[in-house]
Formats: structure tokens, C-alpha cells, sequence
């Protein structure tokens, strides 16, 4: 909004420029988060590669009008993924708990 605008036009056109502010802010912030999500998938897609010996990455992208998925079960389902990978790391390299045990 330009200086001239704001003492010579109407005041409401002040609200409308912030509102259009917010809004844009609300769009970068989506963005980053479906950045965000992409990058997730390809750092699971790579630990799977790396443990499993398979790599399953999206083949098509995402519809991004659709709304974020359950936290929960996206919580449990993050969760399952990193104990599978622990047994993975278990079972290549045994259990090595007494490294990580602080000494007295």
C-alpha cells in the first residue's frame, strides 16, 4: 500500500491489504510445509533403501488441496517405521546398548 493510498483513499483499503498480507503468509506457510512433507518421504524412502535394500518414493506428486492426514495415525505409523528400522540395526549389528550407557 503505498503512502498515497493510505491517507487519501478509503480506510478500509488498509484492512484489505493486511488481510491479503495474512493470507499470503498462510500460502507460504503450506508451502513449506508440503516442502516439508516431500522431504520427509525422501528421507524415509532413503533409510528404507539403506536398511531394506528397497527405496519406495511417490511416483505422482500429491494433490496439495488435500487436507493433512491424522496426526495420530501418521504418529504410529513414524513410530512403527523407526522400530522396524532399530530391529533392522539389531539384528545387522546386534544390540550395543552398553556404548550408549554412561559410565560411573
Amino acid at each position: 500500500m503505498t503512502a498515497e493510498q493510505y491517507w487519501h483513499d478509503d480506510p478500509y483499503l488498509a484492512v484489505s491489504y493486511r488481510k491479503a498480507y495474512e493470507l499470503s503468509l498462510e500460502a507460504k506457510n503450506r508451502e513449506a510445509w508440503w516442502q516439508g512433507f516431500y522431504i520427509y518421504e525422501a528421507s524415509c524412502a532413503a533409510l528404507a533403501g539403506i536398511m531394506k535394500g528397497k527405496a519406495k518414493y511417490p511416483s505422482d506428486p500429491h494433490d496439495i488441496r488435500e487436507k493433512p492426514v491424522d496426526v495420530k495415525k501418521e504418529r504410529k505409523k513414524i513410530k512403527d517405521s523407526l522400530t522396524d528400522l532399530k530391529l533392522a540395526w539389531d539384528r545387522k549389528y546386534g544390540r550395543r546398548e552398553d556404548h550408549f550407557r554412561p559410565s560411573n
